[in-house]
């Protein structure tokens, strides 16, 4: 007699057959490995529209995208929010698949060149400490406005250099805009 199992965990199976007063047990274990967990990492949480980005998956053996390479990076570069699949399979030949969602920004004014020069930031992009660098110390305020546009940080400034911690700052493109009593200024900022 045959019976079909798909379990979920390891378990053992235990069967006896019996042939007029003689008794006999067989006892299986079916090892059920776990799928692998894929995690996918962007190069940049959110990107411009015409900017690469590189799509990192990891946590398996050999990895597939979906329309896209057979390797565990891929370089993208949407025009659009876009959806990208990897299918990845562990050394136990076990396969699972995520999906990551890669945003796009229009950034729509972000011409560097339509912004004034009345101060200077630095290193730019940065996974850390950015320097703003002023030509006078009048009293300012600062704002930074993530790609979606909301406000994340916002302070006064009354010197010629100020610095902004930013490792706490998800990746992705950020808008410092300064503001005297005249005149505003705004430059990208864009965080690894």
């Amino acid at each position: 007699s045959l019976i079909a199992v798909n379990p979920n965990t390891t378990t053992t199976y235990s069967v006896t057959g019996q042939t007029g007063n003689c008794l006999n047990s067989i006892v299986q274990t079916i090892n059920v490995n776990p799928l692998p967990t894929i995690t996918i990492i962007s190069s940049s949480s959110i990107i411009c529209v015409g900017q690469p980005a590189t799509l990192t998956a990891s946590g398996a053996l050999t990895y597939s995208w979906t329309n896209g390479p057979v390797n565990s990076t891929y370089t993208i570069n949407p025009t659009t929010n876009s959806n990208y699949t990897v299918t990845a399979t562990d050394n136990n030949s076990c396969v699972n698949t995520n999906v990551f969602i890669q945003l796009v920004s229009p950034c729509t004014a972000l011409n560097e060149n339509s912004f004034s020069t009345d101060f200077n930031l630095y290193p730019n992009p940065t996974s850390d400490d950015v320097t703003l660098k002023f030509t006078d110390n009048s009293i300012k305020t600062i704002e930074i406005y993530n790609a979606l546009g909301k406000k994340i940080f916002t302070g006064v400034i009354n010197t010629t250099e100020f610095k902004i911690n930013t490792s706490n700052y998800s990746k992705g493109i950020y808008i410092i805009n300064i503001f005297n009593k005249s005149t505003s200024y705004s430059k990208k900022l864009i965080i690894e």
